[in-house]
């Protein structure tokens, strides 16, 4: 029996041994954990999800027949989010319908609880309306559902520098740092993509770093006076911020940005320190249903 025991206790050190060596347990959202057992919600783009509920409005509805209209908003985004969000028909005003109207929301952060997503949401009720003067045909609505809203978030990850290239091998003097190890949030528009690059010059080490972001493939940064941007600040924690290059501008069509910073790092043989990207924005994002108006229940057209 006592050498049983002993076995089994060998085994376990073993196994234990093989779990330190894998740097971590792994979380339930694809990746792993890091070494202070931090797990994150992910490195994609991610943004406010908004439907209609179930008929509410209903995909047919007759002449003068009054509805609603019920909107259900689920934060998907690692950052507070509030704004406001409008509803509206496209049939001519001939027929009644919808006239444009706004609510305002207020969503907490997707965060963690007791290891799982947590998603804020709310739904919000509209109306009631209803159409009228469908004499001669029935007729389409398509129905829109636009949000706007902000969010401000800080990311980025823990970055080695030094001086000698030829030393410290463990911390390569290029390196691209994605996923996990990027400590990056998922939100509308977020960074997905750090390349460093440590450069020698006779006043220090420059830092050069390449930082990518990408948005969701829905909606867009929207700005009420001047063009849509992205607003960002860089700092490496230690040494200051960041002299950042590139348009930060987002034209309808753009899905990723790539902007360059430096610094320099003096009077240092090696030190890690932390990239802190602070990000602010206004994302607008919209979802649409069609019904159809009948002039009568029971009457074909």
């Amino acid at each position: 029996m006592n050498k049983l025991i002993l076995l089994f206790l060998a085994i376990l050190v073993v196994l234990t041994g093989c779990a330190s060596q894998q740097g971590g347990s792994l979380n339930p959202f694809g990746g792993s954990s890091s070494s202070s057992g931090v797990q994150s919600l992910g490195s994609n783009p991610a943004e406010l999800q908004m439907q209609f509920v179930q008929e509410q409005p209903p995909s047919t509805i007759y002449n003068d027949q009054e509805f609603t209209i019920m909107m259900e908003l689920t934060n998907k985004a690692e950052c507070d989010v509030k704004g406001d969000i409008c509803v509206f028909g496209t049939l001519t005003n001939h027929f009644g319908g919808l006239d444009e109207s706004c609510q305002s929301f207020d969503l907490r952060k997707l965060s963690l609880l007791a290891g799982k997503p947590d998603q804020d949401s709310t739904s919000l009720l509209f109306g009631p309306y209803y159409y009228t003067n469908l004499l001669d045909r029935d007729q389409t609505d398509t129905i829109k559902s636009r949000a706007t809203y902000s969010c401000q978030f800080s990311a980025g990850p823990q970055i080695c520098i030094k001086e000698n290239p030829r030393e410290y091998p463990d911390c390569p003097s290029v390196e691209t740092i994605k996923g996990s190890k990027l400590n990056t949030k998922p939100a509308p528009v977020t960074l997905t993509q750090v390349v460093k690059r440590l450069i020698p010059t006779s006043s220090g080490t420059k830092v050069n770093l390449e930082l990518t972001f990408k948005k969701v493939n829905s909606g867009s940064l929207v700005d009420e006076n001047e063009e849509p941007k992205l607003n960002l600040n860089a700092e490496l924690i230690g040494f200051g911020s960041l002299t950042c290059l590139g348009d930060l501008t987002w034209k309808q069509e753009d899905t990723e940005k790539v902007i360059n910073c430096h610094t320099i790092v003096s009077d240092t043989e090696y030190v890690e320190s932390i990239l802190n990207v602070d990000l602010s924005y206004i994302y607008q994002s919209e979802t649409a249903k069609t019904i159809t108006i009948k002039r009568e229940e029971g009457v074909i057209s």
